[in-house]
């Protein structure tokens, strides 16, 4: 497949992402499907090399069609943790991604560690 029929399929697991949670807010690490959070990852990195004058492959085309399901642009979302949208990052096999370091705005995810002395 060429890029744009590849960028058209992530897209629509985007869409079925979006319809199942309500958001688009796909982790990084999202293990249900890894592809797809990498995906948005780089859909971010490019919208930014867009907008900074950098070559990129985002277009206006593609900024209108992410725009149309609410995409959103900036990762920089607090981690709110107990709240039910954390059960997306659930994987057939009950492990949740709060057991590995996926968490936004935790520096490694790992809430157990000691602060670090100064």
């Amino acid at each position: 497949p060429d890029a744009t029929e590849s960028w058209s399929a992530m897209f629509e697991q985007m869409k079925a992402y979006k319809k199942k949670f309500g958001d688009c807010l796909v982790p990084q690490r999202y293990y249900p499907n890894p592809q797809l959070g990498t995906w948005v990852h780089t859909q971010r990195r490019h919208f930014k090399m867009h907008k900074d004058g950098k070559k990129s492959s985002m277009t206006d085309e593609k900024i209108k069609n992410l725009n149309s399901i609410g995409f959103v642009w900036s990762a920089k979302v607090p981690w709110k943790p107990n709240v039910e949208s954390n059960d997306r990052d659930e994987s057939e096999s009950g492990e949740n991604a709060s057991d590995y370091d996926s968490n936004i705005g935790t520096d490694d995810g790992d809430e157990d560690k000691k602060p670090r002395a100064i």
